[in-house]
């Protein structure tokens, strides 16, 4: 059995978890990266992706919107400005994000094109997150 750290996901509105875990597997703007208790002390820029939380031989699975991990041996936060469990997800809001996003980008150029784009892609996130519900 692994050894346990401090796992705390923090959003400005709510902290999404703060409990311990066994292993934690975060998308960073570098690729993905697993955490146990002991890793070296480590900042990461994260991407929009899911963060997969091992825990007492049980997987959580949530989204996460950008944001930042501070690593130390016995504690991970995460900061980050959205994130949210599969279940809080309603697909019907998440395609229809969808839709009108790709209909911004026909029209768009500069910083419209951007936030359609990050549109695009947080609901494309939450699309697929929502699979994960039940």
């Amino acid at each position: 059995m692994a050894k346990k750290f401090n796992l705390t996901i923090v959003t400005p509105y709510r902290k999404l978890w703060d409990d311990d875990a066994d292993m934690v597997i975060l998308k960073s703007s570098e690729g993905y990266l697993g955490v146990l208790s002991g890793h070296i002390p480590l900042v990461v820029e994260l991407d929009f992706g899911f963060i997969k939380i091992k825990h007492d031989d049980k997987e959580s699975i949530a989204t996460v919107l950008g944001g930042f991990a501070e690593i130390t041996g016995d504690k991970v936060t995460v900061l980050t400005d959205a994130a949210e469990w599969p279940d809080e997800i309603d697909p019907a809001r998440a395609e229809d994000d969808r839709t009108r996003a790709e209909e911004i980008m026909k029209t768009a150029s500069g910083n419209k094109l951007v936030k359609a784009e990050i549109m695009l892609r947080k609901a494309m996130l939450r699309l697929e997150a929502s699979r994960f519900s039940g």
